[in-house]
Parts: C-alpha cells; sequence; structure tokens
C-alpha cells in the first residue's frame, strides 16, 4: 500500500509533470491517513498470539510496533507531498491527519486491560504485566 503511493508519487517528480493541485495531495493524504487509520486499529484490536509469556510479550511488542509504525507512515508520507507541493501546509496537514492513529497506536493502561482480559478468555493463565517485565508495571 504504501509502496504503492509512493511509486506513484516518485513516478510524478520524475516525469515531471505538474499536479499543482493541493486539492489533490489533500485528498490523497486524507486518503492515506483514513487507510493507516483501519490499518492501525487492525494491528491494535489484533489478539495476542502465543502460550508463553515470551510468545505474549513477542507478540505484544509486535503489534505495538507495527501500530506506530503504521500512525507514522502518514507523517511521513506528507514530507513527501510537501516536497511535491512545495508546501509546508500539507506536511502541517499531515502530521494533523495522524493524531487519531497515533492515539489509537500509543500503549494506554485500558489497552494493557484489554488484552489481558482477551487473555483470560483464551484460558491463558499469563499476566500480561508480568510477562512484559518491570518497566511496564508503572502505568
Amino acid at each position: 500500500m504504501q509502496l504503492a503511493l509512493m511509486g506513484s508519487i516518485l513516478a510524478t517528480l520524475l516525469t515531471g509533470s505538474d499536479t499543482g493541485s493541493l486539492v489533490w495531495i489533500g485528498a490523497a493524504l486524507a486518503a492515506y491517513a483514513a487507510l493507516t487509520l483501519a490499518a492501525t486499529w487492525f494491528f491494535v484490536h489484533r489478539p495476542l498470539s502465543g502460550t508463553t509469556a515470551l510468545e505474549i510479550r513477542s507478540s505484544y511488542r509486535s503489534t505495538l510496533f507495527l501500530g506506530l509504525a503504521m500512525a507514522l507512515s502518514t507523517p511521513m508520507m506528507a514530507v513527501v507531498l510537501a516536497l511535491q507541493a512545495d508546501a509546508i501546509l500539507v506536511y502541517l496537514a499531515g502530521v494533523a491527519l495522524s493524531l487519531p492513529a497515533l492515539y489509537l497506536a500509543s500503549p494506554r493502561s485500558n489497552d494493557l486491560e484489554r488484552r489481558q482480559k482477551q487473555l483470560d478468555s483464551r484460558g491463558t493463565s499469563i499476566d500480561l504485566l508480568t510477562a512484559l517485565g518491570p518497566e511496564h508495571q508503572r502505568i
């Protein structure tokens, strides 16, 4: 998804065609932000896999970092589009559009409680906070 969008932007830059329309760039950025928000939601709400504490910790960290990576891809795409449009406003819009996904992907105590309930409903007796280590027990 990201490679296709970045490829189309780079193809536009290399062919020298003049997009010139901030409306088109804004619409592309908004569509990309909506797709990354949906992908972030998918990663955040995906159940943890594994049966041991180490596997569950790895699964939690993987889904956390994948969600953050998806959320941060919108500002990165905004940089490319801002360079193409030669307008800083495009980048600022991209940062603003990424805030809901960043909030969704950020680790919060209610997210840990929800994940623990998922583990409990599967019949796993592993405590998520214990599996994650002492640095997470302060949350």
